[in-house]
């Protein structure tokens, strides 16, 4: 887990991307302007990028909510045997 700070410039934001092979971006909304440009590297396909906000801002990049992306990933609980043994 790491920050990436949105004053960067683009080709900054890409490396340390690429270079920390991320796989989910949480992005608040304010951050959006400066990760569009950045997101036409290679590495982009395979990032879950979750904007952290109850609605997808118009973008052009691929977004999903936080609670959406929740939603999908949680996995059930295995049910847990409430009976004792003697």
């Amino acid at each position: 887990m790491h920050t990436i700070n949105s004053l960067l410039p683009t080709e900054h934001i890409q490396y340390i991307i690429e270079d920390a092979n991320d796989r989910a971006l949480f992005v608040d909304p304010s951050f959006l302007d400066a990760l569009e440009p950045a997101a036409q590297i290679p590495a982009f396909d395979s990032i879950d990028c979750v904007v952290m906000s109850e609605t997808v801002p118009e973008t052009g990049l691929d977004l999903v909510d936080y609670e959406s992306f929740i939603d999908a990933v949680q996995r059930p609980r295995p049910e847990i045997s409430q009976k004792r043994s003697p």
